[in-house]
């Protein structure tokens, strides 16, 4: 990549670094929000709604610095997210912790400098268990296998092995 290219990169993902912090601590937020209020009342219905349109928001920059394992892991969120919407059905305290921990690992990514960062292992697995919880699949909230060669910016029972593969992204 020219040096042009590459300067112009670093300057773009600075401001996604500053876009990125404001919109997660909106996620942070609301989710914790979502967690207290009563399902169906307005209060968690526009909980529902930030959460939502500030992940599709973080989805959208991320794509635009390339940082892909961000995009996914929004995309799914997002899916989870709407899930709830059109089911009309509050997320399960397992779902919240998923999510929080989720935000977490999106902010380390969203603060490394390059493309990657130490616990991108554990965030592709937390993507993928968004995605299957999106998906319906019973059980996909709780932790998978215990964990080898773990990683210390992970939670407990996660470790730095995980899917290398990724699935296709959708709009």
């Amino acid at each position: 990549m020219p040096a042009r290219d590459e300067e112009l990169l670093a300057r773009l993902r600075a401001t996604f670094r500053a876009e990125a912090a404001d919109l997660l601590a909106a996620i942070s937020a609301s989710l914790l929000e979502l967690e207290r209020v009563t399902p169906q009342s307005e209060a968690a219905s526009r909980a529902l709604e930030v959460l939502y349109r500030s992940t599709h928001s973080l989805k959208g920059a991320a794509r635009s610095v390339s940082l892909s394992d961000v995009e996914r892991t929004c995309q799914h969120m997002e899916s989870l997210f709407a899930c709830w919407k059109e089911q009309a059905r509050p997320g399960t305290a397992e779902e919240f912790d998923l999510l929080l921990q989720t935000v977490d690992l999106v902010k380390a990514s969203a603060a490394a400098p390059g493309d990657e960062h130490p616990a991108r292992g554990a965030m592709l697995r937390l993507a993928l268990r968004l995605r299957d919880l999106a998906a319906g699949k019973a059980d996909a909230a709780r932790p998978s296998a215990p964990a080898q060669a773990a990683d210390p910016s992970a939670s407990p029972g996660q470790s730095a092995r995980g899917p290398q593969a990724s699935p296709p992204l959708a709009d």
